[in-house]
């Protein structure tokens, strides 16, 4: 996963995907709106989205931190 902060104020249509992840830096606390500070965890394509692959070009967000995937062991 990747941790990513929001960097302009916007609304999300997928914030259920997010939301359980999501850290407020803001007292306002709009459902479906994120707000300059936020953070949240998301995967790379979101990323993409967000940094500008999106209909209006705009860059909303950016990464602060690359968490690798857990590698489990199989049990024989």
């Amino acid at each position: 996963m990747i941790k990513v902060e929001v960097i302009e104020d916007f609304t999300f249509k997928d914030y259920d995907k997010i939301k359980d992840s999501l850290i407020r830096n803001s007292v306002r606390k709009e459902e479906g709106k994120l707000y300059i500070g936020d953070t949240f965890e998301c995967n790379k394509t979101m990323v993409e989205y967000l940094t500008g692959k999106n209909e209006e070009g705009a860059t909303v967000i950016k990464v602060i931190e690359v968490k690798p995937n857990r590698v489990t062991k199989n049990k024989k």
